[in-house]
């Protein structure tokens, strides 16, 4: 092997070329200069990106070069949505639908309302935390196709759980913590799949697949009011656990981008090299060295041949240490990472507007089809409003965050006048202005954070926010819960909400600071350090 290095070394040398032994494998190296150039220039050009987001640039993907041959924006990428299109309805009509088996549930157990309410706190807290575990380390080790498939799995053995548990304390602890861990795993890896094979259509595919929750918010509800009525709770739960195994069908389409990388490269190497029989290999096995680099195979073979046997201890503690640099936590040092994490923490808890509204229309005396009427509107209107803050994004008139800022001021200013909507008019205005801009967070944060973080750190922000939204969301209900029992009504919980979202709107009109400051944080260490890298001459 070191010969091999040597003549490696001196055959780049003798042609006056960089020497580039560290980025190029030597069984890649044929004595092609072409080759070596090529790797040159990745290198350069790896070198540039590196510079330009030191500089608090928002990171651009510059591999035109790269994707050539690969269906970025077109052909399987299209499947890829339509499966998670499919995953995120089915999962987003059981969550819609856990508010009509709240009442279900109570009346088949006889338990309280706080301990009820442990199934859907349960659930959220586990989902926030199995969701670090599954984008730091189960997409490192499964990919993305066996997560889906084993998060679906998980989802359905939950429901069937709760169809045969015989009292509530087993659906808190088995249904709630199974669902929670199955959720975690179905439509984050799905996202992060969805912006590696879309481009220049990124924002319009992310709120498509998004919009999958709004056709849930409107079809589900209704969809299990009916099996309610015909089959009643045990018998819906079992229908449900048979919808779910269909997410087995959409995580079979999640083919990874690495497939048509090997095939592209296959294809290239059968374009340069013709296929050799047996008889050629071991001609030119046998053939002396004119100054090209050959591989010496039978030094290959000793090299990695182990000398005292693999050890299972080395093999276990190498595992381990890839487990826990999966978690990177060096991402909090980076200051659009923290803004970003302080953003989602409070954007989130504007989706359980639509949560608190019908209890809020039983207060005013309205009956329960009222309530489902406008929250049929408030869906119908979100899945428009999704697609069209897709096509806007993608227009590049405004900011992503700028969107999301518009949207989020919206929602919280019309949740402030929560007091002045006494007739059902008003209240279905105030469910038109909430299903139209409350939207604008929920569809662009995987845009959002692609365009603070890069793609690269795509997975490990969202599973980062996933977290601390779980947090958010875990704390939000006794929170509102408070609120009612001390206020007696559910006005100031509105107003609560609309705080919340002020707040997040107001840290992401931040944005361009925060930018800046990382700026200036980047360049002066490494000014300092180029300096003090100078020999003294």
């Amino acid at each position: 092997m070191e010969d091999v290095k040597r003549n490696c070394h001196e055959t780049v040398s003798s042609r006056n070329m960089p020497s580039v032994s560290d980025s190029v494998g030597i069984e890649d190296v044929e004595g092609n200069v072409n080759t070596v150039t090529e790797h040159a220039v990745d290198v350069e050009m790896g070198q540039d990106e590196a510079e330009g987001r030191a500089e608090g640039q928002p990171p651009v993907d510059n591999d035109e070069d790269g994707n050539a041959g690969l269906p970025i924006d077109r052909g399987w990428a299209w499947a890829i949505l339509g499966g998670c299109f499919l995953n995120a309805m089915l999962m987003a009509g059981y969550n819609r639908s856990m508010a009509l088996f709240f009442v279900e549930y109570l009346d088949m157990f006889g338990a309280s309302s706080t301990t009820t309410t442990l199934i859907m706190g349960v659930k959220a807290m586990t989902k926030s935390m199995m969701s670090l575990v599954t984008m730091h380390v189960l997409l490192e080790f499964l990919g993305t196709r066996k997560t889906v498939m084993l998060g679906g799995f998980l989802t359905a053995s939950a429901i069937l759980s709760a169809t045969f548990a015989p009292n509530i304390e087993v659906i808190i602890c088995v249904h709630s913590v199974l669902a929670g861990i199955g959720h975690s795993m179905i439509h984050a890896p799905a996202i992060v799949l969805v912006g590696k094979y879309f481009k220049k259509r990124r924002g319009l595919a992310t709120t498509t697949a998004s919009t999958a929750i709004s056709c849930a918010s409107g079809l589900f509800p209704i969809f299990s009011q009916y099996l309610l009525d015909a089959y009643g709770l045990r018998g819906t739960l079992l229908i449900f656990a048979g919808l779910t195994m269909n997410m087995w069908v959409g995580a079979s389409l999640f083919r990874p981008l690495e497939f048509y990388r090997k095939k592209s490269k296959m294809a290239e190497m059968s374009d340069i090299k013709r296929p050799q029989t047996k008889d050629q290999m071991e001609l030119d096995d046998s053939r002396p060295d004119d100054g090209s680099v050959q591989p010496n195979r039978q030094c290959e073979t000793d090299t990695f041949k182990p000398r005292d046997g693999p050890k299972r201890t080395s093999v276990c503690l190498k595992n381990v240490k890839k487990i826990l640099k999966a978690f990177d936590f060096s991402l909090f040092k980076k200051p659009m990472f923290l803004l970003i994490v302080a953003f989602c923490h409070f954007a989130v808890l504007v989706r359980q507007v639509s949560t608190y509204l019908p209890a809020r229309l039983n207060e005013m005396g309205y009956k329960q089809s009222e309530a489902a009427f406008l929250l049929l509107i408030a869906g119908i209107l979100d899945f428009i409003s999704r697609i069209l803050y897709g096509f806007l994004a993608d227009l590049k008139y405004l900011r992503v965050s700028q969107i999301m800022a518009i949207g989020l001021l919206v929602s919280g200013l019309s949740s402030q006048f929560i007091m002045y909507y006494t007739t059902y008019p008003l209240i279905l205005t105030y469910c038109v202005a909430i299903g139209i801009f409350g939207s604008a967070y929920q569809c662009l944060i995987p845009v959002m954070v692609v365009d603070f973080m890069g793609v690269d750190y795509m997975a490990k922000t969202i599973g980062f926010t996933a977290l601390f939204q779980g947090f958010a969301i875990s704390l939000t209900h006794p929170i509102i819960g408070s609120i009612r029992d001390l206020s007696g009504s559910y006005v100031a919980c509105f107003h609560y909400l609309g705080s919340t979202a002020f707040f997040a709107a107001g840290l992401l009109l931040c944005e361009p600071i925060v930018r800046r400051y990382d700026s200036r944080r980047k360049r002066h260490p490494r000014t300092e350090n180029d300096e003090s890298t100078i020999p003294l001459k």
